[in-house]
């Protein structure tokens, strides 16, 4: 368990920045604020086992005079007295943990409290008589284990007094008050242990405490992190659909005036223009203008999308009529790039609880992206129905370039074309599919898309059962009672 070492004086915990490097003998942190923190939440925390380790260690010195009145003998006035001169200094350190003082003084207190005990067995030892001058040494051993583990000594205040205890027992028991020779060897040994196994334990349950601290504070900063990323990319996210939005409604105003004009000049409301030449010239203006609207709307229906600003206008669409209505909108162009257009309507009639407008624009997108890479010859087609769980499915078919397998999330993205040898000589956004799925999702439907290169792309919406309209002519209950 020990920290890994960048050099002879640090450590660094698991990666930790050099805010959490620790000394790898006293485990102190590198920063003072750091070590200053940690100290208070860790007292905070154990504040609890600390007052009880405390208040029961005061108790069970207290009835060990009992004992005392066993074995004493003679010396029995003297033993009471060092005993209950050594309660007061444990009580009052019990008293401290509730002054707001303690934290400060805390280290200090709890190992004055802890020496004093221990001491005070050194010198009930010291003016014992035999035999029971060598039986006092166990009495050492709990106030070592106290230490280590209940009252949260730091390791290093931990082995300094378990070892000064140590070494006044051997003077007492070797000098001052002697003990038969078998009696030292194994007072010692086992005081030995457990002072070697109390330093040890103290240092391995800081060393943890300190890991799990680290831990904690890291995945702290982490989610504090990402939270402030989070909010760094929503208001960017905000910013932009509103710079989206204002900057459509701004271009669309002299746009729809460009249109207008443009109209008139086709018409030659004015007169005629005289030569063929500007005819031409006011069609393409139009037309232009047409496509530049087309896009504008469609950033700003996105950036609703993506603002959650979208709002659905449902009404009872029959989904033939729809059809038909998007197939006559899209013939001239699927016509002029010389494509062959199937529909396969419903087997029979459906009728679907939507918002006609977006609907449409669900199919036309669909088709349009079908149209624009498909090549010269190719076929697309657009079938509707219902599926086996009473969604409807519309899919929408080519026999286009397709896409990679590895892209297919990729062009669901606003903006975005794949390019490749195929797609360079085609135009476009990249908003067709990615606003296909806001409107999609906008319903409680899904997109899904299939795709190989060279081979051609599946487009298919499902619209939910609860969107269908049921065979007497009503919305289902879930529709019916949200409108």
């Amino acid at each position: 368990m020990e920290p890994v070492r960048d050099s002879p004086e640090t450590g660094n915990l698991g990666g930790a920045d050099a805010a959490f490097r620790i000394h790898w003998f006293t485990l102190r942190f590198a920063d003072p604020e750091i070590e200053n923190r940690f100290c208070r939440e860790q007292l905070r925390q154990w504040m609890p086992i600390v007052r009880l380790g405390v208040g029961l260690g005061a108790l069970l010195y207290g009835v060990f005079g009992i004992l005392d009145y066993m074995v004493a003998g003679t010396q029995l006035a003297v033993v009471w007295a060092i005993r209950f001169s050594v309660l007061p200094i444990i009580f009052g350190t019990l008293l401290l943990t509730w002054s707001p003082h303690f934290y400060r003084v805390s280290q200090a207190a709890l190992g004055l409290a802890v020496a004093a005990a221990g001491g005070g067995i050194v010198a009930m030892t010291a003016v014992m008589e035999m035999p029971a001058a060598d039986r006092y040494y166990a009495g050492l051993i709990m106030v070592v284990s106290y230490s280590a583990t209940l009252i949260r000594l730091r390791h290093t205040y931990a082995a300094v007094i378990s070892l000064m205890l140590l070494g006044s027992y051997e003077i007492v028991a070797w000098f001052i008050n002697p003990v038969p020779l078998l009696s030292f060897a194994s007072n010692s040994f086992f005081l030995s242990m457990s002072v070697g196994v109390g330093i040890f334990s103290a240092y391995v349950i800081e060393l943890l405490i300190r890991q799990k601290f680290v831990h904690t504070e890291q995945l702290r900063r982490a989610h504090a992190l990402e939270a402030s990323l989070k909010r760094e990319a929503e208001a960017a996210s905000r910013a932009k659909s509103e710079f989206l939005a204002s900057m459509s409604h701004e271009l669309r105003t002299p746009l729809n005036a460009i249109i207008g004009f443009s109209e008139m000049l086709k018409a030659e409301m004015l007169g005629p223009l005289g030569i063929d030449r500007y005819r031409e010239y006011a069609h393409d203006i139009h037309g232009s203008g047409q496509h530049l609207l087309g896009i504008i709307n469609d950033i700003l229906d996105l950036a609703k999308a993506e603002a959650n600003a979208l709002e659905l206008h449902e009404e009872v669409i029959p989904v033939d009529q729809l059809l038909e209505d998007v197939l006559r909108m899209l013939r001239p162009n699927v016509a002029k790039a010389g494509l062959r257009l199937a529909l396969e309507p419903p087997k029979a009639p459906i009728e679907l609880y939507a918002d006609r407008r977006y609907l449409r624009q669900i199919l036309i997108n669909m088709l349009s992206n079908a149209v624009k890479f498909t090549e010269r010859g190719g076929e697309i087609v657009l079938s509707a129905d219902l599926d086996a769980s009473g969604d409807c499915v519309f899919r929408c078919s080519d026999s286009g370039i397709g896409i990679a397998e590895d892209d297919l999330e990729q062009v669901l993205r606003p903006f975005v074309q794949v390019a490749n040898v195929y797609t360079r000589d085609h135009g476009g956004t990249g908003l067709g599919l990615p606003l296909v799925k806001k409107l999609t999702e906008l319903h409680g439907g899904e997109l899904h898309l299939e795709s190989r290169l060279g081979v051609g792309t599946t487009v298919t919406i499902r619209l939910p059962a609860w969107r269908v309209i049921d065979q007497k002519g009503q919305a289902p209950l879930a529709v019916r009672s949200a409108v």
